[in-house]
């Protein structure tokens, strides 16, 4: 199912969709699940969201085409740029192929999506990628849509420490709470603290909604579901 120009309702994504949840998070999703669609909560509320290889979950809005990651709490929709074409693979998906999250590596602020030197959760300043993610989304005249596009569910940048963590500005180890979630205990959450949501009308996809699409930290069977682009993330 294609979405042209104008963003779809929630309700037109749900409509006739066969709504599951899933339990089951160790193994990857390589089914075609066209027609299903996941429910789940986030800091919202209840979400609703593709895993697997779905056929009807693309969007062309903006000159882009898209595809829809999830339905958030609120109501709005989560989409992941896929280039210029819905058969683009590779670098052809990537709104930038060499930006480093942070150039900056020796200090625990520098995982935010936005931070503040020696705080935790702090939001002063943008990082590289961000950065980088605004240059493009001005360019490309998004800004023309800015009636569809909404800033204010924003996007999760967790910092929180996995159980027995303590966060510290510098040392040699953290562990980190998505590290608990998605490698010990292969439990994804979409939660996040309040302090961690980043209010921006672009932003990135979390590795917890890239283990609610299908994919499985380590492991091999990866190729089969709708965000695989054959490119490390």
């Amino acid at each position: 199912m294609y979405f042209d120009e104008e963003l779809p309702a929630a309700d037109q994504i749900l409509a006739g969709k066969d709504i599951q949840i899933r339990s089951d998070f160790s193994t990857p999703v390589t089914d075609t699940t066209t027609g299903v669609i996941y429910e789940t909560t986030d800091w919202k509320g209840t979400s609703y969201y593709f895993a697997g290889a779905p056929t009807d979950n693309w969007l062309y809005f903006g000159g882009f085409y898209w595809r829809i990651v999830r339905i958030n709490g609120d109501g709005s929709i989560r989409l992941i740029y896929n280039g210029s074409s819905t058969t683009a693979t590779g670098t052809g998906t990537l709104i930038d192929t060499s930006e480093q999250f942070n150039s900056s590596y020796n200090q625990s602020e520098y995982v935010g999506l936005k931070y503040t030197i020696g705080q935790q959760h702090g939001q002063t300043t943008d990082s590289p990628i961000l950065n980088t993610l605004q240059s493009w989304y001005t360019s490309s005249n998004l800004d023309d849509y800015a009636d569809y596009i909404d800033t204010i569910v924003g996007f999760c940048s967790d910092r929180n420490m996995a159980g027995g963590s303590s966060w510290s500005s510098t040392g040699s180890y953290h562990e980190y709470a998505a590290y608990g979630r998605l490698i010990t205990n292969k439990n994804p959450s979409l939660s996040c603290t309040t302090s961690d949501i980043i209010a921006e009308p672009v932003g990135l996809i979390t590795a917890d909604e890239v283990a609610f699409a299908g994919g499985v930290y380590n492991t091999s069977n990866n190729t089969s579901y709708y965000l695989y682009n054959g490119q490390y993330y």
